[in-house]
């Protein structure tokens, strides 16, 4: 079956991929082999495009959003500032821009963070078309793993493979080479390491009550 898969740079994108296939028969990511960041498949959107392949599952894959900034900012943020940048005048979603003035390169945080609610509400709260929301954390638990592969059995009509259950070694996924089985206890507990008391009430502070309620995630401090 043929399917679009989105989510932030970071947030378990390669994951689920491997995981889908793992357990599925025949699916085809529509958007695997697009990097083109002005594309409406682009898979790291923050938003839907208008362009669109209508009656195709539409799988979206978030992250703790403590966690997914550490990630971003201290460890392998792939291209994530760049592809997401722009030129000149800054944007309360705009992570990285070009000082165009100072001819210097600004990162904020705070717009990191922003993007990430904004992709929340554009891709889960409220998507123009129907999304199937995964969060990432609930892909480290096999109660709840499975949970969310008889919905999407059930959903989309899927055929189980041989080796339903499956889920990639640590270590094993494309771009995480660095993960390790303890790394899985850290996002389960959504407890940043590396973030500072500002950087995390920060946080608080942009997350609201929509977002809180659709991820179930808590504030922190």
């Amino acid at each position: 079956m043929n399917f679009y898969m989105f989510g932030l740079q970071r947030s378990g994108t390669n994951f689920i991929y491997d995981t889908i296939h793992g357990n599925f028969e025949n699916m085809l990511q529509l958007n695997i082999v697009d990097h083109n960041v002005s594309s409406p498949t682009w898979k790291h959107l923050i938003e839907p495009r208008n362009e669109w392949v209508p009656n195709v599952p539409v799988l979206f894959v978030y992250k703790n959003p403590y966690t997914w900034l550490e990630s971003v900012a201290y460890r392998n943020s792939m291209d994530f500032w760049e592809s997401h940048g722009q030129e000149g005048r800054q944007s309360p979603i705009v992570p990285y821009y070009v000082d165009t003035n100072r001819k210097v390169m600004v990162y904020s945080f705070e717009h990191a963070v922003r993007m990430w609610c904004h992709a929340i509400h554009s891709w889960a709260i409220d998507p123009p078309f129907p999304t199937f929301p995964i969060k990432y954390e609930d892909l480290l638990v096999e109660e709840s793993r499975d949970k969310i592969f008889a919905e999407l059995k059930d959903k989309y009509n899927l055929t189980p493979t041989p080796n339903a259950g499956f889920v990639p070694a640590a270590g094993q996924v494309i771009n995480s080479n660095s993960y390790t089985p303890s790394m899985g206890d850290y996002y389960k507990e959504g407890r940043p390491e590396n973030l500072s008391k500002h950087f995390i009430e920060m946080v608080g502070e942009l997350l609201d009550e929509d977002i809180l309620n659709f991820t179930e995630y808590e504030k922190i401090g």
